[in-house]
């Protein structure tokens, strides 16, 4: 039973451990040939994102269009009555 035991233990062992140079040979041929590639799009999508922060915190502020709709004011809160 102890013998069985260890074998399996053995196994379970080496077969993680070809599990993780496996995964290791995977991940490593994903990465990209060209970094400086990456890092420039990443920069762009950042410098795109910051201009698009920068237009909703009120950078582009532009004025009312002329004859538009007006804004409805919200209806107020009325409170309910309970009979006691």
């Amino acid at each position: 039973m102890l013998a069985a035991g260890i074998v399996v233990a053995l196994l379970l062992s080496v077969l993680a451990v070809v599990l993780a140079l496996l995964s290791f040979g995977v991940a490593r041929a994903r990465r990209p040939g060209e970094p400086d590639g990456r890092v420039a799009v990443l920069e762009e999508q950042v410098r795109g994102l910051l201009y698009r922060v920068w237009q909703l915190e009120g950078g582009a502020v532009s004025p009312p269009p002329a004859g538009g709709p007006a804004v409805p004011a919200p209806p107020e809160a009325v409170a309910p009555v309970f009979a006691e």
